[in-house]
Order: structure tokens, then C-alpha cells, then sequence
């Protein structure tokens, strides 16, 4: 006689299946989140968006904020995941202008409407909430990260970091930030702004050239000449 296969004692999911439920649980959650906004977001809806009960969704989390927290961060990592992999397959650029601008395609090519809109609106939930505030600290980390991945090379001189280098990057964050925010609040325009984006690294272009050519190595060179 074959033995009976055992029962599944109650608690947490097995792994592999916590896992799938963890990433449906997200992606409904974070449309809900998109278009409805913390405040109109409840727990009971997202668990029959997943088609869950309640009681199984706090296996998962026990509050919103948690579970707004959750989905945050797995949005967040998975979406600039795809940005840097989407930006190293496209042909690369030695300049601040062209990398900017392959950068921002990469942003705009990466991720989907809920993705983009529910990191978009962050900083509003944030406003009504502080105690979420720590969100931004983390989506401002993570994208440094892939800001000093994309323009670590133009930021060195000889191996090592130029004299501007640390202003320069703060120029970088600030650029892509507003630029984030005015592509997201106006797409209609985001053309125009992506140029302005680009127009404004080419100036970081010339004053590295500049500042190249009044190195002191660069003038013993011109003198020797």
C-alpha cells in the first residue's frame, strides 16, 4: 500500500510559492497604489485583486505601509535593474551629452506605466506621510548607483577622480531628477526636455575639455611644443 501523501501543515507558503503570491500580491497592489493613491488603496481590495483571502495576505504583510514598502523596493530595484541592462545594450558614447541621452532612452524604454507612475508619485505619498520618507533615501541610493555606473569613466582623469568630479555628479542628480519629473508631469514635451537635458551635459562636456587643457601636465605639454 503506497503511504498516503502528507498533509501541509498550516502557516507560510512553501518558498517557490510564497514567491509567486509575493509577486502577484505586488503588481496588483502597485496599480492599485498607481492609480488610487495610498489613502484609496485598501488591504481587502488588493487581496481580491490577487484573488486571496485577507487572512492569507497577512502572511505577507499586517499593515499598507508595509505593504506599500514592499512594493516599493521591488519596484524599484527591478526597474532600474532593467534601465542599466537596457543602457549596456545600446551603443556606447564618451561624452556627458550622448550618455545622457542614451540614459534617459534607457529610462524611458525600461519598465511599465504602473512601474513608472507609482515611483512617480512617491514623493506626494511621502509629503502626506512621513513616516515612508526613508523610501526616498533608498530610491535616491539606488539611483546613484546607476548614475556613477553610467558616468564613473567621464568623471576620472588619469584614473583618478578630476577636481570637479563630485560637483559634477551633483549636477547629474539634480539634471536627471528634474528631468524624471518633467518628462513624468509632461510627456507630451518630453522631446523638448530630453534636448534641454542634453544640451545642458554638453556644457559638462566642455568644461571637462577645458579643464583638461589647463592641467599642469597639458601646459608643460603646450610649452614643450
Amino acid at each position: 500500500m503506497s503511504a498516503a501523501t502528507p498533509r501541509r501543515r498550516p502557516g507560510r507558503p512553501p518558498a517557490e510559492e510564497s514567491r509567486d503570491r509575493i509577486d502577484v500580491i505586488v503588481r496588483v497592489a502597485r496599480r492599485r497604489f498607481a492609480q488610487h493613491g495610498f489613502d484609496g488603496t485598501a488591504l481587502s481590495a488588493v487581496a481580491a485583486d490577487a484573488e486571496i483571502s485577507l487572512s492569507a495576505l497577512y502572511h505577507y504583510v499586517k499593515t499598507k505601509q508595509e505593504l506599500y514598502e514592499l512594493v516599493f523596493d521591488e519596484t524599484l530595484q527591478r526597474l532600474w535593474d532593467d534601465i542599466v541592462a537596457t543602457y549596456r545594450a545600446m551603443p556606447p558614447d564618451d561624452t556627458f551629452a550622448g550618455r545622457a541621452g542614451t540614459f534617459a532612452a534607457a529610462i524611458h524604454a525600461s519598465g511599465d506605466p504602473d512601474s513608472k507612475k507609482f515611483l512617480a508619485t512617491t514623493p506626494i505619498e511621502v509629503q502626506r506621510y512621513p513616516e515612508l520618507a526613508v523610501l526616498l533615501t533608498r530610491r535616491d541610493a539606488t539611483r546613484d548607483r546607476a548614475l556613477h555606473a553610467v558616468f564613473e569613466p567621464l568623471l576620472q582623469r588619469d584614473g583618478h577622480p578630476s577636481p570637479a568630479a563630485e560637483s559634477t555628479f551633483m549636477a547629474l542628480k539634480v539634471l536627471f531628477s528634474g528631468w524624471a519629473n518633467e518628462s513624468h508631469l509632461y510627456p507630451a514635451q518630453r522631446d523638448t526636455i530630453t534636448d534641454a537635458m542634453r544640451h545642458f551635459a554638453s556644457l559638462l562636456d566642455r568644461y571637462a575639455d577645458e579643464g583638461a587643457a589647463n592641467t599642469p601636465q597639458s601646459r608643460r605639454a603646450r610649452r614643450a611644443g
